[in-house]
């Protein structure tokens, strides 16, 4: 990657498309990120409701991080507390 100036006045125009491609690929990937954990979300809610029980089975435990897991019992209590 060229160096690109600081000062605007200093920028060509390919200056300008290179920031232009990197901030599109930034904003695709974050959104991509963040379908990807809304995803994961969607899926530990149904695991939820398709299994009935209110604890992750074991195998899933391991694959899952810390704020999955607390995802998954407050919406377990929260689905006790309104049954």
């Amino acid at each position: 990657y060229k160096k690109i100036p600081e000062n605007p006045a200093e920028r060509s125009p390919e200056d300008l498309l290179q920031l232009y491609a990197q901030h599109n690929c930034i904003e695709r990937n974050k959104q991509c990120a963040i379908a990807y954990l809304k995803y994961r979300a969607e899926q530990i809610l149904k695991l939820r409701w398709e299994s009935g029980a209110c604890e992750i089975p074991a195998y899933l435990q391991d694959r899952l991080h810390q704020n999955e897991i607390a995802l998954a019992q407050q919406y377990d209590s929260i689905l006790t507390s309104y049954m």
